[in-house]
Order: C-alpha cells, then structure tokens, then sequence
C-alpha cells in the first residue's frame, strides 16, 4: 500500500536520526551539554555575591545594549520575559546595588534610560572572569579560521533560537494540562 504524498509541500528538514544529520545532532548535543554548564556556572557565580541569575542576565542585556549601555526598562522587562512589576523591583535591586541608574533620555525627556555602571562592569568581570581564563586556554591551540566558522555557527543558532522563542511565543502552549497563552517575545537584533 502506498503512502499518500504529504500535504505540506515545504522542503524537509533533516532529522538527527538521519544519517546525514548526524553532525547536526552532534551539536545539538555538544550545544546542550554547554547551555547546562552556562546555566550551572551562572549559578555558582550568582551564589558568590548578591547578584540573581536575573540581574545577571539584565546585566548582560545592558553591556549588549547598542545605546552607550542604556535600554528603556519596558525593553529590558520584554528582553527578559518580565512582568513591569518584576521590571522595576530588578531595576529598583540593581538600583540600590550601585549596578544602574535610571536617566532621562536625551532623546525624549519623559522617557526613562537604565545605564549599566562602573561597578557592575567590576562585578561582571569578577565573576566572569574565571570562566573567560578558562575558555581563553581551552581555545588557544584553535585556528582563527576555526574561530571564525565557530562564531559564525554560534551566531546562526542565536538566530535560530530567537526565531523558536518568537514562533513559541505567538502560539498558544498548554502548561500542566491547561492552555495559556505564552508571553510576546522581545524584539532581537541578529
């Protein structure tokens, strides 16, 4: 008995059982294996000081920012999938810890900026720093061209995965038996 043809007509993606896929699946697991070891090593440096997994996150959304390390807090709330409660009690924490400040826009004096400060830039580069040590001498025998190909494989998932959040996001998701509409996903610049 024959199959009947499907009735999507888009092109199909390789699976990683497949067995061209199989390099495909190899990252996917080596970029699994790195997301838990980030998250893991968030957490350890999170647990050093008095920062939350969060501030970290909003800090580094900061650094990101293309603004001179400004971002308006509604921008920094929708980056970090935040309600604009939960927005202002992290500005307001990372406020009292020396780590922002809220500014006027130049742009439009009514509109409110976070700036990253001196501080947090220390505070990052503290915790962080034993991780880039590390990765500075795990990738120095690699080529620049291997860097390269790396970076420009990375930067595709980057892409690839804020399109799933957006594609997640604007679909309804079913949470523990009931269905509730997932958050809107932050604008990303890739």
């Amino acid at each position: 008995m024959t199959q009947p043809p499907p009735t999507d007509r888009s092109p199909r993606r390789p699976h990683p059982t497949d067995g061209d896929a199989a390099p495909l699946a190899a990252l996917g697991d080596a970029l699994r294996a790195v997301i838990v070891a980030s998250d893991r090593y968030t957490d350890a440096a999170a647990s050093r000081g008095t920062l939350h997994r969060t501030d970290l996150s909003a800090l580094s959304l900061l650094m990101d920012a293309a603004d001179a390390h400004v971002m308006t807090p509604g921008r920094l709330g929708a980056s970090l999938g935040l309600s604009s409660p939960a927005t202002t009690a992290l500005v307001d924490r990372l406020e009292r810890a020396g780590h922002v400040r809220r500014e006027r826009l130049p742009s439009d004096r009514r509109a409110v900026g976070i700036r990253i400060t001196d501080s947090a830039v220390e505070a990052g580069s503290d915790l962080y720093s034993p991780l880039v040590d590390e990765l500075t001498a795990a990738l120095a025998p690699v080529s620049a061209a291997d860097l390269a190909v790396a970076t420009r494989v990375l930067r595709l998932v980057e892409t690839a995965t804020h399109d799933a959040i957006a594609t997640v996001a604007s679909s309804s998701t079913t949470v523990r038996g009931s269905v509730r509409r997932a958050p809107e996903a932050a604008p990303h610049s890739g």
